[in-house]
Formats: structure tokens, C-alpha cells, sequence
């Protein structure tokens, strides 16, 4: 679920006022929605509506986040711009957090909508900032501000959790006080359309006690009527949802037996459902941000908590993985934010390492000058989404240039393009009906404003290989061929990764998983009996297959590998990733995921108050980490793989299911 910075203008040129390169998941998702011509079609399938019902007319708003150019501006007087700038909306929430937490030598920085396309009465209020970073565009009302719920007097906690994940069973008998009330302090619903959906405590007890009269599934369905376009597709509607498990290992609790974990508040974000089903995290990041600044100013600031730690166990492979991604940067810039605050409030952010290490995304192959060297991209067939590639130059390599590296790309069938693409509009491979299959496109390397230089990166994007609509272009399914060629003089070290384009569980999403193949990526595997390993003169790699969300940089930070728990032995997971040298920090700490090898994973809470759910993942070990963190659980230190387990290891949860 990654994307990089970028924006982009009609034509697939940089539009100057952003200064970004194109944003090939964003182009790419429109060329296959016919450039917004269907506005119910959204995603990285097309699979989930817009926030409209189909056919519906309304306009396109794009998610921006911006930073003001001048540092010592006002909040009043950028936000009052704002109101009067037609083409832009604003939660009246950004000027508030603005408010509380800008620290006097920093500028505003702020979430707004903007209009799809020409904006000739925002000029003005355009001049007085820079774009971090678009979102891609979406059907919804102008006014953004959520529903309000019932305000409350501050608790003052002196720690709490947060969470940031989709599916949150927030009546869940796990997440209730001794005296039966709820434990959530404050929970916003955010959708795509502008209907978004904040309670607080007192509105949490007064739906629990409707449970007398009403079931849970009644008023999660409730719920969904009144914020989701018709059609739209939540995990409130199933046995079992990936938020809820989440938070149920991060801080699910009986209150007789566990009071002190029962008395921690919680503080929950449930992301739209349509950017959890994009897996590729073009669509979740400006919102994720967003909630992340407002877990921070409900629980840190509104209720004087003294500590907060943030569960975020969602992940994506590809990226640049030095902490230059905007995710990374503004999550960083946001905890910085925190220390305006005074030095008795602090926030923790739990991260998943990631679970990529044997799904041979990432290659690695160095080229001397004028070295060639080809990769095999397998492309599934019934594939209802696309699929990405990302190509960079390390910083091992003796040039920069990114330029200087060819890159083509051969079809099943013998096409062929590409080479030595500049920046601009992208390469394109027509299919059989004439719309393309495949796109290559050259982003330049960029000096923001403030913080580290962003590298290149050549991005490769493939058509579904199943159509949803007539008419749709159409990938060739089969081994593609990627070829490399420096044609500089000096040597590159060369990485390249697919991002990951399947659905987390319990989704469904018609996704596929691309993967990478090459002759020596066939091995024997002693534990599976089959020739699966990846053998080590390969270009294939386990190292570098860590979230590129997962690099920022500690002490407030932490990545959680996932840990197989057996009787007198601590193993990392199999899937549990791997870092390099190239792909930023190796994890901090491990927790555990897997109790045994069948059946996977660690079983904790279902949607219902009666379900349960398995999941294994190192979204699972984050969570437990999370609770850690909160209440101290048994640890062991000599795990026996620093690369993927960190330094420690959490071996047990007390949140975890000893049998279903």
C-alpha cells in the first residue's frame, strides 16, 4: 500500500505548482477508469465506488496536504484564505491541531480537498503554499467536516492506545470498562464522501445500551447506512475484521482479570473502506496522516494524556526505504510536534515490519558500465487489479543518474518497450483493443523544501489481466520480461520491487500477487520438499523485503518482526521480512505471531462479542508489541536473528485464544 510523492498534471506532465515528478499509481488508475469518465469506479481494481452511488454526478475532489511557504504565518490567517478559496475545502479540525501543536518557527501544515482540474479563483491561496503530497481523487461533498459527537471533560490518562485500521468493533466486550461503559474516549469513521462519523465516550455507552434491544450487527449496519454510499463494502458485515483483531491484541481486556489494561483508554481511527482495499497505498496515506495528527490531538491535547502508543499495522513493499516518503517524513514531523507539549506528553508509533521475505518482490543486480541483465516479471492470470514494479539505484551505486538506466520491457508475445525514458508522460504498451497494458514512468529526483533529497525511481505498471467492464485495457498474462542496461560509466547497484498488490486479510478483492522469477529463484527448500529457495548467485533476495513504511527513524518508532513460538525455542516467522543495507533501519523489536506451524497465526476477537478470528502476519506481532508497551509481557532477548526479530523478543499476549 505505497505511493510516492507525487503529482501530476492532466497531460502526465509534472504540474508546476506541486514541483513533484509524475505519480504513476495515480495516472495509472485513471487511464484505467477512462480519466475519471466513471466516477463509480475507484481503486486498484475499479472494485469499490467512489463514496457515490453509480452514476451519480458530483464533483471530483483531490485529498492534498500542504505546508504554508511562510513559516512565521498565522494559523488564522492561512485557514481564512482557505474559506475563501472556492475550490478548496478544509475540516475546521486542521486549524485547531494548528493551533495546539504548531510550534512558533514552523509553518501551518494542513489536510485540505481541492477541486479536480482548473482552479482560476484559487490562485492566490495557491501562491501561499507548497503540495507535500495528492491523494487520489474521490466524489464527495465540499463542506469535510465530520458529524460532532457529544463533547466530554478531560479524563487525564496517564497512557492510552490508539489505533489506525479498518473493521473496529468498537461495542466488542473486549473493549469495555468494569462498570460495562466503554473504554473508547473517542473513535472518528472516516469515508470517502465527506460523511464522516466522530463519537465519543457517552455516544459509545448510549449504543451499548441499545444492545438490549438491538443486536451488534443491526447497529454496525446502522452505522454503515448512514455514512457509506449504498454498496459499498465494510468488514462491519463479517465474522471477522482485521481492526478489530488488532486492537483486541493491543489492548482487548476482561476487566476482572486484567483492570489495569481495562482502565486504558482507547482512541481509534477506521480508515475508509475503499483506501483499505487499495493495496497498493496510493489512496491511504493522506488519511492515515490525518488520523494519525487526530489521535494525537484528542487524546494528547483535548484529554491530557501523558503517553499515547499507536498501533499501525498496515505495510507496503515497495519504496524508497530511507524515511524520504512522505508517509515516513510526516509521521516523523507530527511526533516532533508532540514535544511543543511540554516534556510529560509523548507519543509511541508500533509499525509492521513486514511479511514479504518469501513472496520474491524485491531483486537486487548491479551493473558495471554497459552491463545488461534481464528479470522475469510473472503477471497472474484472473488478475482483477494492477500490478506495479518499482526500479531505483541504491546509494552503493557509483552514479545517481537514474537516467542512465535503460529499462524495457517485453510482453509474453514479443512486444517490446521502453529504454532510456526521460521525466515527462510515460511509455506506453497498447493491448489488442488499443487502450495500453503497460505503462513506464521516470520520476526525477527532487530537493523538497525541508528535509533529505528524494531519489529517482522508474515505475512499471501493468493492466489488470481480467476486465470488469468492456472495453477495458487488458494485460497479457504469462513471464514478461524486465530488462536492465547501464549506459553510464560508472557502476549502479540496482534494486527493483514489486508493490504488493493482494488484499490483506480478511479481504476480497480479486487481487493476485505478481511476483519476480529468475533461473537461480528455484532452489530446494528443505522445509516445504520443493524447489522454492532462492539460491544466493540470484538477483532474487530475502534482504530489503521490510514495509517501506517502517523506516523512520527511532527512538519513538518502532518495527516489530513476527516470531514463531515453539516449546523452548524463539524462530523468526518464514514470512517475516528481512532487512539490507539499502532498505533503511532493521526492525527494533520481534513479538509473536505464530504458535505453531498448522494452524497459523495467533487467534483472538472476531467482529461479534462470540466470534474469533485467526490472522498471522507481522500486523499481529505489532499489535502485541503495542500492548507491551502498555503492560509488560514476558520477553526473551537471544532470539537468534537481529535482522528480523530485532534485539528482543515478546513471547506471549495474555489477548491471545489458547484454543478456538
Amino acid at each position: 500500500m505505497q505511493t510516492d510523492d507525487a503529482a501530476q498534471g492532466s497531460d502526465g506532465a509534472p504540474d508546476p505548482q506541486e514541483g513533484f515528478g509524475p505519480n504513476a499509481y495515480i495516472d495509472w488508475a485513471e487511464r484505467l477508469n477512462g480519466a475519471g469518465e466513471r466516477a463509480s469506479a475507484c481503486g486498484s481494481g475499479r472494485m469499490q465506488a467512489r463514496g457515490v452511488a453509480a452514476g451519480a454526478e458530483a464533483p471530483l475532489w483531490e485529498p492534498v496536504f500542504v505546508r504554508a511557504r511562510e513559516a512565521g504565518m498565522e494559523p488564522d490567517t492561512f485557514f481564512d484564505a482557505a474559506r475563501r478559496a472556492e475550490e478548496y475545502s478544509f475540516d475546521p479540525f486542521d486549524l485547531e491541531y494548528n493551533v495546539a501543536l504548531r510550534q512558533r518557527d514552523q509553518p501551518v501544515e494542513a489536510f485540505l480537498y481541492r477541486r479536480a482540474g482548473p482552479r482560476p479563483g484559487a490562485q492566490a491561496f495557491e501562491a501561499m503554499f507548497e503540495v507535500l503530497t495528492v491523494g487520489v481523487p474521490v466524489t464527495r461533498t465540499a463542506d469535510t467536516r465530520p458529524a460532532p459527537g457529544l463533547r466530554q471533560q478531560p479524563c487525564n490518562p496517564r497512557q492510552a492506545i490508539g489505533i489506525i485500521d479498518d473493521g473496529i468493533a468498537i461495542l466488542h466486550p473486549r473493549f469495555r470498562r468494569a462498570c460495562g461503559g466503554s473504554r473508547f474516549r473517542a473513535a472518528w469513521f472516516q469515508t470517502l464522501t465527506g460523511s464522516d462519523e466522530i463519537l465519543f465516550a457517552r455516544d459509545v455507552d448510549h449504543e451499548l445500551a441499545q444492545l438490549a434491544t438491538r443486536s451488534e450487527q443491526e447497529l454496525y449496519a446502522a452505522r454503515a447506512a448512514r455514512i457509506y454510499a449504498p454498496g459499498t463494502r465494510h468488514a462491519m458485515t463479517r465474522a471477522g475484521s482485521h481492526g478489530t483483531l488488532m486492537l483486541d491484541l493491543a489492548a482487548g481486556a476482561d476487566p476482572r482479570s486484567e483492570p489495569e489494561m481495562a482502565a486504558a483508554p482507547i482512541y481509534a481511527v477506521q480508515l475508509p473502506p475503499q483506501a483499505f482495499d487499495d493495496t497498493s497505498g496510493r489512496m491511504l496515506q493522506p488519511y492515515v496522516v490525518q488520523g494519525f495528527r487526530w489521535l494525537i490531538y484528542h487524546s494528547l491535547v483535548l484529554d491530557r494524556c501523558e503517553r499515547l502508543v499507536v498501533n499501525l499495522s498496515l505495510g507496503v513493499v515497495a519504496g524508497p526505504k530511507d524515511g524520504t516518503s512522505f508517509m515516513e517524513r510526516q509521521l516523523r514531523r507530527e511526533m516532533d510536534r508532540v514535544r511543543s507539549l511540554g516534556c510529560d506528553r509523548r507519543v509511541d508509533l508500533v509499525l509492521a515490519y513486514g511479511n514479504a521475505r518469501e513472496d520474491r518482490l524485491v531483486a537486487r543486480q548491479p551493473l558495471g558500465p554497459g552491463e545488461q541483465a534481464e528479470l522475469g516479471v510473472l503477471i497472474q492470470p484472473d488478475d482483477l487489479t494492477p500490478s506495479y514494479l518499482e526500479v531505483r539505484l541504491t546509494r552503493g551505486s557509483a552514479t545517481s543518474d537514474l537516467g542512465q538506466l535503460g529499462v524495457t520491457l517485453t510482453a509474453p508475445d514479443g512486444q517490446s518497450f521502453g529504454g532510456c525514458l526521460p521525466p515527462g508522460p510515460p511509455a506506453l504498451l497498447p493491448g489488442r483493443n488499443g487502450r495500453a497494458m503497460a505503462a513506464l514512468y521516470h520520476r526525477p529526483a527532487e530537493t523538497p523544501a525541508e528535509g533529505p533529497a528524494r531519489r529517482a525511481v522508474k515505475t512499471v505498471a501493468f493492466a489488470p489481466t481480467v476486465r470488469v467492464f468492456d472495453g477495458d485495457p487488458l494485460c497479457q498474462s504469462g513471464r514478461w520480461i524486465l530488462g536492465l542496461e547501464n549506459l553510464s560509466a560508472a557502476s549502479m547497484d540496482v534494486v527493483v520491487q514489486v508493490q504488493r498488490d493482494d488484499s490483506p486479510f480478511p479481504r476480497r478483492t480479486g487481487a493476485r500477487q505478481a511476483r519476480l522469477d529468475a533461473e537461480s529463484a528455484h532452489g530446494w527448500q528443505p522445509s516445504s520438499r520443493c524447489f522454492t529457495a532462492l539460491t544466493p548467485e540470484g538477483p532474487l533476495t530475502h534482504a530489503g523485503t521490510n514495509s517501506a513504511w517502517g523506516t523512520v527513524p527511532p527512538p519513538r518508532v518502532h518495527a516489530i518482526g513476527g516470531a514463531l513460538m515453539r516449546p523452548g525455542r524463539v524462530s523468526a516467522a518464514e514470512y517475516s521480512a528481512e532487512g539490507a543495507d539499502w532498505s533503511g533501519l532493521g526492525p527494533r523489536a520481534g513479538a509473536v505471531s505464530e504458535t505453531t506451524r498448522s494452524p497459523s497465526g495467533v487467534l483472538g476477537a472476531g467482529t461479534f462479542a462470540a466470534g474469533t478470528l485467526r490472522l498471522s502476519g507481522t500486523s499481529a506481532a505489532a499489535a502485541t508489541y503495542t500492548r507491551h508497551m502498555l503492560q509488560a509481557l514476558p520477553v526473551t532477548h537471544d532470539a537468534g536473528d537481529p535482522s528480523r526479530l530485532g534485539t528482543r523478543t515478546v513471547t506471549d499476549n495474555p489477548a491471545i485464544r489458547r484454543r478456538p
